[in-house]
């Protein structure tokens, strides 16, 4: 008896039709009242900066509550700092580094790292 690849269609077609539709079936209906999120809080004002930077230099980030705007990078290390980069963490962690990029003009990139 010979082997054939069509044996396998239907196995394989409805395993993932399956693997595709458990996230949307889990994503589906509503939520528990025990999950409902707390209503928002009122948006805080803007912070405007308060220090004009030198040519060359990346601006400073302006004094938010809670970020920690130590050069993280260059903690613990002999390397002399770049001032181009502004560094920070926010309270839940996430660390963060800024530099103004000119080319190409008017495009922002992020990288995220795990």
């Amino acid at each position: 008896m010979a082997f054939t690849p069509r044996a396998l269609g239907a196995p394989v077609f409805l395993s993932l039709v399956l693997c595709l539709a458990i996230p949307a079936i889990g994503q589906s209906g509503t939520r528990p009242a025990s999950r409902a999120k707390p209503p928002a809080a009122a948006p805080a004002a803007p912070v405007q900066p308060q220090t004009v930077a030198m040519p060359g230099e990346a601006p400073t980030l302006p004094g938010l509550p809670g970020i920690d705007t130590t050069a993280w990078l260059y903690k613990g290390s002999d390397l002399t700092r770049d001032p181009e980069w502004k560094f920070g963490t926010l309270p839940n962690g996430l660390r963060f580094a800024v530099r103004k990029n000119g080319v190409p003009p008017g495009i922002a990139t992020v990288c995220g790292w795990t």
